[in-house]
């Protein structure tokens, strides 16, 4: 590891190689390269992050002992397709005199529903600031840095999922409800206006949107397609969000989902967009019927 770029002493040059991160989903450990494997979006998610390195003896043998008292080592976390449309928090920052074990094993705990896509976990040691060899350590100097992918798997991980109980939320009965609500314009990300909403008054329902069982795949599909049809028929029929055909947006945004599920429609030019949009105004019968035979065709495979 290099310490090009720091113009200060790092613990770069003497960390032996980095974490080794899992997550753990009920009795299910696995390695972050191997991705989540079935996610339960109702249950926590466990992250660990074993060192394979002694941070007190790391700050030693690079001659930093004397920032050992005052730092720092914190774990950012953010999910979403991408950086900039995503949701982003800290998972830890503690005194890095607390960080003890050996082998050094951090551990917390996140709730799957704050997730989407992705989970994108930064390790960082910093200082609160010091001298070294002369030279002057500001507060917030990073001392050492890692980063680990932990991808979400499953049909829904795109979509923030949450479980409540339709009768306490004075709404019908029902298995689910897909809440669309962009705030401003489609430059906003889907974590912040797409939510599933699924009834945990009707618990064998819940469970067999999240299996990932063959038996239930006739359910999925029923599911994305329903999904597909109110995504549409939301931003189709809102002149004020002003969708635009021809707009770049931003991978993760509701822009970029909306050109990603018309281009899953066939959808290519101008006159086909208007065609559509009446279709979802005049015929919406007919318009879903179009969504579930895109998800029909998709679920198949070529």
């Amino acid at each position: 590891m290099s310490r090009l770029g720091f113009p200060y002493p790092t613990l770069f040059p003497v960390v032996n190689g980095p974490a080794r991160w899992e997550a753990v989903i009920g009795e299910e450990t696995r390695a972050f390269r191997d991705g989540c494997g079935s996610w339960d979006y109702q249950s926590e998610l466990e992250i660990r992050a074993r060192l394979d390195w002694q941070p007190e003896q790391a700050f030693q043998r690079g001659g930093l002992s004397k920032l050992w008292e005052n730092s720092r080592l914190a774990i950012l976390l953010s999910s979403g397709s991408n950086l900039q449309q995503g949701r982003r928090f800290v998972a830890i920052d503690r005194p890095i005199t607390e960080i003890s074990g050996d082998p050094v094993e951090i551990r917390f705990r996140i709730s799957s529903a704050s997730l989407c896509s992705r989970l994108v976990a930064v390790l960082l040691i910093y200082s609160m600031g010091g001298l070294v060899a002369g030279i002057p350590i500001r507060r917030g100097s990073v001392l050492y840095k890692e980063q680990a992918v932990l991808s979400l798997e499953g049909d829904l991980a795109a979509f923030p999922v949450r479980s409540i109980s339709f009768s306490h939320s004075h709404l019908p009965d029902g298995f689910w409800l897909v809440d669309v609500s962009p705030t401003e314009n489609l430059f906003d990300p889907i974590l912040s206006s797409v939510t599933l909403l699924l009834n945990s008054d009707r618990p064998d329902i819940v469970s067999r949107v999240l299996t990932k069982g063959e038996a239930d795949g006739f359910l999925r599909w029923i599911l994305r397609a329903d999904l597909m049809a109110c995504v549409l028929s939301t931003v189709l029929l809102r002149q004020d969000l002003g969708y635009d055909r021809l707009e770049s947006y931003p991978d993760g945004s509701m822009g970029h989902l909306t050109s990603s599920m018309l281009q899953g429609l066939g959808i290519g030019s101008e006159a086909e967009l208007s065609r559509l949009q009446e279709e979802a105004r005049v015929e919406p019968g007919r318009f879903r019927q179009r969504c579930q035979a895109v998800m029909l065709l998709d679920s198949q495979g070529p």
